[in-house]
């Protein structure tokens, strides 16, 4: 699809891509995926592919040589969903993704609820600490952003910027926003 609009591509700083636990354990896959984004028609700088924190639970040597490779490209690679699942911190150290994206489920009640701010900020540190970029999920209010603001989260993602359209929406949304 972007291939075939790269106006719409050319107004994208990145384009993030889900990948499910089974894609992650398919050696097939891999070199599918590393085939498509050679072929593919986007730019790897502009790819970003999420892996969810419980999909860990596979190979994670196989998944670390797919990140590897994928970061070769020039592809980022992030952590999504981290902080709900059963990760341990030590993946971060053994995982050379790029970010770790922060569950909504923690961004939603921060701005009521103290015992999740705080876990925010844990989460926000261990990212720090790590090297990690932070991407905060569910940001759907101005209080939630400017909370995330002072606890040095610079990435957000939302219903405050926009609900979630089918792609062929996306070109008309893009030509009424506004350069950031």
């Amino acid at each position: 699809w972007f291939k075939a609009n790269p106006e719409t591509l050319n107004k994208l700083e990145r384009v993030s891509i889900n990948l499910s636990g089974r894609t992650l354990s398919d050696r097939g896959f891999h070199d599918h995926l590393v085939q498509r984004v050679h072929l593919g028609g986007v730019p790897a700088k502009k790819l970003c592919f999420e892996i969810t924190e419980s999909s860990l639970v596979g190979s994670l040597s196989q998944l670390r040589s797919l990140v590897q490779e994928l970061q070769d490209l020039g592809c980022s690679v992030a952590l999504d969903d981290f902080g709900v699942g059963l990760c341990s911190f030590g993946y971060l150290q053994d995982l050379p993704v790029d970010e770790i994206k922060i569950d909504g489920s923690f961004i939603k009640r921060m701005t009521t609820d103290p015992v999740a701010e705080r876990i925010v900020t844990a989460l926000k540190a261990v990212a720090d600490a790590t090297g990690k970029r932070t991407v905060a999920e569910f940001v759907e209010d101005k209080r939630a952003l400017d909370m995330l603001a002072k606890l040095g989260v610079k990435y957000v993602q939302g219903w405050l910027f926009a609900k979630a359209m089918p792609l062929n929406e996306l070109p008309i949304f893009l030509k009424d926003q506004k350069p950031v």
